[in-house]
């Protein structure tokens, strides 16, 4: 009868086991947001802080799918002072999954003032509302830079009740 027992037991056990590995959750990974874009110098070697009023600049506008599209659209809106040289300020066409789709131009610094880049990135989705994403850029020169620079070091974080840095959403 013991011998019945653990046999019984054993094979509950196991298909308990083999059942349990049936339903499991597939491993899920971090979702991944389907447009990417960032703004950034064309010269990565370009010392920042070295840049004076009135120079020119050239950025790139760097634009990811995470999947096909056949209308893709970027542009970019220059404000605050920050003037077009040369270069394109819109791209379209079509969007191959994780290729890389990027508009090149160059821009003048102004000469008072913080400048501002703001580029967007839309796909269509099929009928559905398109996707898009945006970020901006601020064009300063290397004073203001090092002036923003000590007036955040100087601005003390805010701190709970026990010390601890608060990060706020």
């Amino acid at each position: 009868m013991t011998n019945m027992r653990k046999t019984v037991w054993f094979a509950v056990l196991l298909s308990l086991c083999m059942s349990a590995g049936v339903f499991a959750a597939p491993l899920q990974h971090k979702p991944q947001y389907p447009l990417q874009i960032s703004i950034s110098s064309a010269d990565p070697g370009i010392d920042l802080n070295a840049i004076k009023p009135g120079d020119v600049v050239e950025m790139t506008v760097t634009a990811i799918a995470s999947k096909d599209s056949s209308d893709m659209r970027i542009t970019v809106k220059l404000s605050d002072g920050a003037e077009l040289v040369s270069g394109d300020l819109s791209w379209s066409g079509p969007a191959v999954k994780m290729e890389p789709r990027t508009v090149r131009f160059s821009v003048r610094v102004p000469e008072q003032g913080i400048g501002r880049i703001k580029a967007q990135v839309s796909i269509g989705a099929g009928g559905k509302k398109d996707l898009s994403s945006k970020t901006h850029y601020q064009l300063m020169t290397g004073k203001e830079r090092q002036e923003q620079k000590q007036l955040k070091a100087s601005k003390p974080a805010k701190k709970d009740s026990k010390g601890r840095p608060l990060v706020e959403y």
